[in-house]
């Protein structure tokens, strides 16, 4: 009997590809938890961010002792938008040092903007993101590059940035701002993870204050939940 059970385990390749499919399903509970809960969307913030993990690159452009090891990290491209609550709508990541801009329209072919304005900074200052922008209706509120033909003054909403930054300040403090993983594609999956479980506390913060239930349960509610998901995103594929 125990021999016809470890006939039915995955092998360990395999066991590693099914995890690996689980990216592109974290990404889409991002989007559905949003899609589902944000209402009245006045302003989409656009930022990158790094999460570390535990591979140690050297920096061979320094010489002799000054020769260093630093983490290598995964670039997190985040649409977060303000509305009646904050959410992120999407989430995609890619190897260390990725181009956001190009990220950013790797988002855009998977979902539509909405809200009355677009708040980025200077990264973000390229004319077919603006054409694209206007086309949908949305005021771009985006620090202009040094070298820019296009200056205007920045609006008083572009502090609105900070609260991007002060999220990822959040989630980093709280969940941690690396992961355990050696390989790149496990850390990307990880480092959605973060950004999931930022989403779900929203969803689940709102239903059991709605339902009025003590700080105890809720404390025991959010953990059982938080361990139901995961269950369900590795079954899924198993």
């Amino acid at each position: 009997m125990g021999a016809l059970y470890f006939k039915r385990v995955p092998s360990l390749r395999d066991f590693h590809y099914r995890v690996l499919q689980l990216e592109e399903v974290i990404k889409l509970l991002i989007n559905y938890i949003h899609d589902e809960l944000q209402e009245d969307i006045q302003s989409v913030i656009v930022d990158g961010t790094g999460i570390g993990f535990k591979k140690r690159t050297s920096l061979h452009w320094m010489r002799g002792t000054f020769v260093r090891q630093v983490k290598d990290h995964v670039r997190c491209e985040v649409v977060l938008t303000k509305g009646k609550y904050k959410l992120f709508q999407y989430v995609e990541v890619d190897k260390a040092y990725s181009s956001e801009i190009k990220l950013l329209e790797k988002i855009l072919q998977k979902i539509k903007l909405k809200g009355s304005k677009f708040i980025a900074d200077k990264l973000y200052d390229v004319i077919w993101l603006e054409d694209y922008l206007k086309t949908l209706g949305i005021k771009p509120i985006i620090k202009r590059k040094k070298n820019s033909l296009r200056k205007q003054p920045l609006e008083k909403d572009y502090k609105q940035r900070n609260e991007i930054e002060g999220l990822f300040g959040n989630i980093k403090t709280k969940l941690g701002g690396y992961v355990y993983a050696y390989r790149e594609d496990m850390a990307r999956m990880l480092a959605l993870l973060k950004f999931l479980i930022y989403n779900l506390y929203v969803a689940i913060f709102l239903f059991i204050v709605r339902k009025g239930y003590s700080k105890v349960i809720q404390k025991y509610f959010i953990i059982f939940l938080y361990l139901f998901c995961a269950f369900g995103l590795v079954s899924y594929y198993f």
